[in-house]
């Protein structure tokens, strides 16, 4: 009963076609000094009506009072100061109790046996939310052993997977190198797969990437530091939004 509970609650994050927009802003903890007015930028992001945001459930409580109608809240329940070595910091129940939709966990892989430790870690998670009918956003991060994101189609296909077969409702895996590659990373992966916006980049060229990933199958995108750090967070949440939900490329992005 749980995962059906979980399918409707995703539905309030998915559009009925099938794609969302996601704007995180859970890096408070991995980069502390990220944005300063909290309230401001949770405010101008809103304004902008993404499907969804991400944030930490210590801040729950002063974005509930702003989101509007339709933006659903997921809570970011794992994380670690710099950003590695990800651990559970939050329960379900907890943060169903402060007005969450969906919780998120973030897992990072290094093709280790280490592994085996963080998708336990997410298949706990995926349990524990399945019990209240809440969906799991698996924030997926193969890593070299620098720590640095990789884009090798294999290691982001084996990740989209493994967040399938644990049990998540939606993924989130950074671009492999060549655009075209999301394509075989789709056809593994039954679950949306949505692309992770990364490091800061001017709007067009992540309109591009986002162009070629949606017309590969990917479903949406989740994206923090190019949305918040933007000279109009407002405006970049609605040019994406009509890129995203309406395929539209004539969307002129401001730089």
């Amino acid at each position: 009963m749980g995962y059906r509970g979980s399918d409707v609650r995703c539905g309030n994050i998915v559009g009925s076609d099938g794609r969302c927009f996601i704007v995180a802003l859970d890096h408070g903890l991995t980069m502390p000094m990220a944005f300063a007015d909290v309230d401001k930028t949770f405010e101008l992001v809103l304004s902008g009506r993404p499907d969804a945001v991400v944030v930490q459930k210590g801040l729950l409580g002063r974005i509930e009072p702003l989101r509007r109608r339709g933006v659903a809240l997921i809570a970011q329940i794992t994380g670690s100061p710099g950003g590695i070595g990800k651990r559970l910091l939050g329960g379900v129940q907890e943060v169903l109790a402060c007005g969450a939709d969906a919780v998120s966990i973030q897992v990072d892989l290094y093709g280790q046996q280490a592994d085996a430790e963080a998708l336990e870690l997410l298949a706990s998670a995926v349990g524990s939310a399945g019990s209240f009918g809440v969906p799991v956003l698996a924030m997926m991060y193969p890593r070299e052993a620098d720590h640095a994101v990789t884009r090798d189609v294999q290691r982001i296909k084996a990740a989209a997977r493994y967040a399938a077969e644990v049990g998540a409702s939606l993924v989130k895996l950074p671009a492999p190198a060549s655009p075209e590659e999301w394509s075989d990373v789709v056809r593994y992966c039954p679950i949306p797969v949505l692309l992770a916006g990364g490091a800061k980049m001017p709007l067009p060229q992540l309109g591009d990437a986002l162009a070629a990933a949606l017309a590969c199958g990917v479903r949406g995108a989740v994206v923090g530091r190019s949305v918040f750090s933007s000279s109009n967070p407002t405006s970049a949440v609605t040019e994406l939004m009509q890129r995203v939900q309406r395929g539209d490329l004539s969307v002129k992005f401001r730089a």
